[in-house]
């Protein structure tokens, strides 16, 4: 098969090769290491970082790489199991490998963020408010310094991406939690230079329910599925209602309904620059478009979702499902293997040095914090 990285012939199971079929998009065909943004423009996918195309319109990923690139090291086990992780409720990286968490706790809930050299910062939520989920905006693709091949156009390095290491996290409460404020529960986006309200709500939600992933009245309330768009927008599930979708663009300071599953949203995660992974209650998955506002079904994985992980260097999704198997997800395939099995209830991150972690839900289970290696090379 023709390897796309090198230009070469190898054999299918060869190391470092990327090869594949060839998807029609408008008038250009988008191959390996590229996809259709469904406008007619094909886009980058993991392990690549942009795309090149011939004259008469095929195209393919470049600045494409076959080992993982390490720029840093997350906190130790040691330190992400102490302080930092007390009434744990969610987890995410930031490509600097800072670490960061919310709560889910009686009271007043906090976000925490812990640097590699221990350094541990927290700022309190608004009202009595629960929390949910914590989401960093990263990149979808490592940074490659692959050649592209000689007939291609030389492509140009990503331009870098706005807003990077932005953090947002959502707020929930269930209708008898006794956790109702003014402002509403929603999604509120992290701003460490207001000292007087750093955790202000971006988007507002009304009261919701659901009966999992996780099977508490309290951990299954409010919106779910939040996630950051490579274009600066947060989106998040069930904020007007079960199963809508909803967009928050802090650029434009808009919000809405782009799309509504026939299902609670339990989990989202950014796929490519203009496509989303969405879970739905029972476990099936959909890639939903932001450019054409459609979702197009994947694979039913049979057991509700706790969360989304997107591996910036294989394209990869990890999910944490209800019944503790950790799976691993080609999204624009649909194919699905096993990886490994959560010691209880929780979420699940990707860290960029290559580890996925494990964080429990600590309301649910008292558990430490654990990792599994990801692959350094394919």
């Amino acid at each position: 098969m023709c390897d796309v990285i090198s230009g070469e012939c190898h054999a299918a199971e060869d190391p470092c090769t990327l090869a594949g079929t060839e998807t029609a998009c408008a008038d250009l065909s988008c191959g390996p290491g590229s996809t259709c943004d469904g406008v007619g423009a094909c886009v980058p996918l993991a392990p690549c970082s942009d795309v090149a195309c011939t004259d008469d319109g095929h195209c393919w990923g470049t600045l494409c790489g076959c080992e993982r690139v390490v720029e840093c090291q997350e906190p130790t086990a040691e330190l992400l199991n102490g302080p930092f992780s007390t009434e744990i409720g969610g987890i995410d990286f930031a490509d600097d490998c800072n670490a960061w968490m919310v709560t889910l706790r009686s009271g007043p809930d906090y976000v925490r963020r812990l640097k590699p050299d221990g350094e541990l910062t927290q700022w309190t939520g608004v009202a009595n408010l629960n929390m949910g989920e914590v989401k960093v905006l990263r990149r979808l693709t490592i940074p490659q310094l692959t050649e592209a091949l000689p007939l291609a156009n030389e492509p140009s390095p990503p331009t870098p991406v706005e807003g990077l290491g932005e953090v947002a996290i959502t707020y929930t409460c269930c209708q008898a939690c006794g956790c109702q404020a003014d402002p509403p529960q929603g999604v509120a986006r992290l701003d460490e230079a207001d000292m007087m309200s750093p955790l202000p709500i971006v988007i507002v939600a009304q009261v919701t329910q659901g009966d999992g992933p996780f099977g508490s009245n309290a951990a299954d309330a409010g919106p779910h599925g939040l996630a950051w768009g490579e274009d600066r927008v947060l989106y998040v599930g069930n904020s007007t209602m079960n199963g809508e979708y909803n967009d928050a663009d802090l650029d434009a300071a808009t919000q809405g309904v782009v799309f509504t599953f026939d299902a609670r949203v339990t989990a989202s995660a950014p796929i490519s620059p203009v496509h989303m992974l969405v879970a739905l209650d029972g476990g099936t998955l959909y890639r939903f478009n932001a450019q054409t506002q459609q979702a197009e079904f994947v694979v039913d994985l049979m057991s509700d979702v706790t969360s989304l992980a997107h591996d910036a260097f294989t394209g990869h999704v990890y999910a944490g499902l209800a019944s503790l198997e950790v799976v691993r997800i080609a999204p624009f395939s649909g194919e699905v293997e096993p990886f490994q099995t959560m010691p209880g209830v929780g979420r699940v991150a990707v860290s960029p040095s290559g580890k996925l972690w494990y964080t429990p839900v600590k309301y649910l289970a008292d558990l430490p914090l654990q990792s599994w290696d990801l692959p350094m090379a394919f």
